[in-house]
């Protein structure tokens, strides 16, 4: 019974308030500035959806009020080891509960990964999507939200997120917000999100790796 529950603590994701991720990323393999279309980012219009990538960012629109949307950017590789810094901004159409974000560590077949996301009311949620089992785990209320105001302004926002050894750190405007830890997930693939009932733009998808680290195909 000990060593069963020495497993499960082991198992469990940690939330920390220092940085974890002191890992160098000095290596670009990916920088998309939207200054044109390209085949990277799918162009999507339909009843619910519109996605189209122009000079000026990759805007999405969703008008299903029940459920989000992810869309896979066709990025040939999966990350284990990497720093992405996004930039994303709501229309100001958008309705006040807009949200949006990227999945990282993303598998689209079985549909798990990390969802990081953040939403015009700027307030931020970190969210481990796993089917039935999926949970909020940052410090939020009961649907995960955590409002700072301080940190998420009322136009763009910089998004970086960093991870190493299945250790995360989650910054807002070049502002440490959260560290975790994250057991389950050994790579995957991005994707941005959109929620329900929401308008939004991202404006640069930047993602760093390390010169010594291996990437998985």
């Amino acid at each position: 019974m000990r060593y069963f529950f020495v497993f499960y603590l082991a198992s469990l994701s940690f939330f920390l308030n220092g940085q974890l991720v002191n890992h160098i990323f000095d290596q670009i393999v990916i920088e998309e500035r939207f200054l044109a279309m390209n085949e990277k980012w799918p162009q999507i219009f339909n009843t619910e959806n519109l996605a189209i990538s122009q000079p000026g960012g990759y805007e999405m629109r969703r008008d299903n009020v029940q459920t989000g949307n992810f869309i896979f950017p066709n990025f040939a590789k999966k990350y284990h080891s990497f720093e992405l810094i996004y930039s994303l901004r709501f229309k100001k159409e958008a309705d006040n509960s807009a949200s949006a974000g990227v999945l990282i560590m993303g598998n689209e077949e079985e549909g798990t990964g990390i969802l990081i996301e953040t939403n015009k009311e700027r307030a931020y949620r970190i969210q481990k999507i796993k089917g039935e089992n999926s949970s909020y785990t940052n410090d939020g209320e009961s649907d995960g939200w955590v409002k700072d105001k301080k940190a998420l302004g009322k136009k763009s926002n910089i998004i970086k997120i960093r991870t190493h050894e299945k250790k995360y750190d989650f910054y807002i405007n070049d502002q440490l917000i959260y560290s975790f830890t994250e057991f389950e997930f050994n790579t995957g693939s991005f994707a941005v999100y959109i929620g329900p009932k929401s308008y939004c733009t991202f404006e640069s998808f930047v993602l760093y790796t390390s010169s010594k680290t291996q990437d998985l195909e």
